[in-house]
């Protein structure tokens, strides 16, 4: 069937030329899981590579199942040829394969080193609902911690002065928590600077001078002339503030002030410069009181920060992994260990990556690490030289939406420009030709190629050359 279609060629080499790493672009509908099936079977019933010692790593587990499904159906055809012998070793060895999700593969990697990762023998591997609950009981006692804490006391104290909420930095703890092996490079480089009122000499003088200009108003009920009163007020108020937190009630104010277009034109000397001397008084409060809680959201990440690395130490130690921490400890675990990546060189000859655009980029570091072995040791996965056809991957750059995964389409360029050799699916077994027309009329002018940030477009190609009638 290759033969006849527009990307026929692409398809035989995808199914043949198993000594090539290749980098498969595979649009909407296109027969990728075709593909990765016929490419399995030849590496499995031609070139006698064991199915133990394959790995293919599919985006959610209904995928790995499909794909698990449709190699035993090859498998069993192949036991009545001349391939039997090998088809029946693989189907031996299909229901134990490392053929599953990211997360599984990663927890396979830990089950077989655990010393060297650092873990006990036996590991608990929470669930989504079980990691929720978790974490609900982490944030407990670290609200309590928090609360108790003379030393974040104050920048806790002026940032819930700004409308800061304990809910917030509950949900500042669970963004730490998806993203904990990323805080020491991000988030703890510098420890935080001292938490001080910035000098408010300027604007205090400001909201006096505007404060003097109320008997310039010719009429008491212009609408302007409350707003000067009220900025004189709270000037006054903010010079004889003794402590921050008072200081910051009355900036809050301040800033809260909405002046518009208020006040005629009759009624002032020069009404337009009036407002904009009040508007610049609101802003610069405004600005000040957002140099201010940054300063102190800065003492509460850093602390949060220090307390969610702590909690993953705890994890670690007690072999009670969540999802995200299966990756990170296998991926410092193959940064580290050129025996562990030996050993799993050995263990995994091909490594086959499924819809890569939507997975962690720590996927591609830990593929790249294991197909390279004990020379993969380079602190970038990029500089690591990959064997040719060790590795083989498949996705859709024009898929790539799982931002929540940590999916970025950078990594997924910088892959496919590194690894390999690309290849293209194009031809659509789903869609009808006047649909197709009208995808590749309007996707060809939205998506023009930008380096670092969006692939070229592939028009597709129907298979379907009739539309079905009803």
């Amino acid at each position: 069937m290759s033969e006849q279609l527009l990307d026929g060629p692409a398809r035989d080499r995808i199914k043949t030329d198993t000594d090539a790493t290749l980098f498969v672009e595979a649009g909407a509908g296109s027969g990728k899981t075709h593909a990765l099936v016929d490419r399995v079977t030849t590496l499995v019933l031609r070139d006698g590579v064991p199915l133990r010692t394959i790995a293919a790593v599919t985006f959610t587990e209904k995928a790995g199942a499909e794909l698990r499904d449709r190699l035993r159906v090859e498998f069993e055809k192949a036991r009545k040829g001349p391939a039997g012998p090998l088809a029946d070793e693989a189907l031996d060895d299909l229901d134990s394969a490392s053929i599953g999700t990211l997360h599984a593969f990663a927890q396979q990697l830990l089950l077989a080193h655990p010393i060297e990762a650092g873990l006990p023998p036996l590991i608990d591997v929470l669930d989504e609902v079980g990691s929720s609950v978790a974490f609900e009981e982490r944030w407990a006692e670290l609200q309590q911690q928090l609360l108790d804490d003379d030393s974040i006391a104050e920048p806790l104290l002026l940032a819930m002065a700004v409308g800061v909420e304990l809910k917030h930095l509950r949900s500042l703890a669970r963004l730490f928590g998806n993203d904990w092996d990323l805080i020491d490079e991000r988030v703890l480089v510098d420890p935080p600077e001292l938490v001080a009122m910035p000098d408010l000499t300027g604007l205090i003088a400001a909201a006096a001078q505007l404060g003097g200009a109320v008997d310039s108003c010719r009429d008491p009920e212009d609408r302007l002339l409350p707003k000067l009163h009220a900025i004189r007020d709270l000037g006054v108020m903010l010079e004889a503030a003794t402590d921050q937190e008072s200081q910051l009630s009355y900036l809050q104010a301040l800033r809260g002030l909405k002046v518009g277009k208020i006040g005629r034109k009759e009624n002032w000397p020069d009404v337009a410069k009036m407002r904009s001397d009040c508007a610049e008084v609101v802003e610069v409060a405004g600005s000040l009181v957002e140099l201010l809680l940054d300063a102190c959201l800065r003492h509460l990440s850093h602390w949060i920060a220090e307390r969610v690395l702590e909690s993953a130490e705890v994890r670690r130690a007690e072999g009670r992994l969540e999802f995200h921490d299966l990756l990170v400890l296998a991926r410092n675990l193959l940064r580290r260990d050129a025996s562990v990546r030996s050993a799993l060189h050995e263990r995994y000859e091909r490594l086959l990556l499924d819809e890569f655009q939507d997975t962690d980029p720590i996927q591609i570091e830990l593929a790249v690490r294991i197909a390279a072995g004990a020379d993969g040791d380079a602190p970038d996965w990029q500089d690591v030289e990959v064997p040719d056809g060790r590795l083989f991957v498949v996705g859709d750059p024009k898929q790539s939406i799982y931002r929540f995964r940590r999916a970025n389409i950078a990594t997924y360029l910088t892959a496919q420009d590194l690894l390999g050799e690309t290849v293209t699916l194009t031809t659509n077994f789903r869609t009808v030709p006047p649909v197709l027309d009208w995808i590749n009329h309007v996707f060809s002018t939205l998506i023009q190629p930008q380096e670092a940030a969006q692939p070229t477009y592939h028009a597709l190609t129907p298979h379907r050359t009739t539309t079905p009638t009803t």
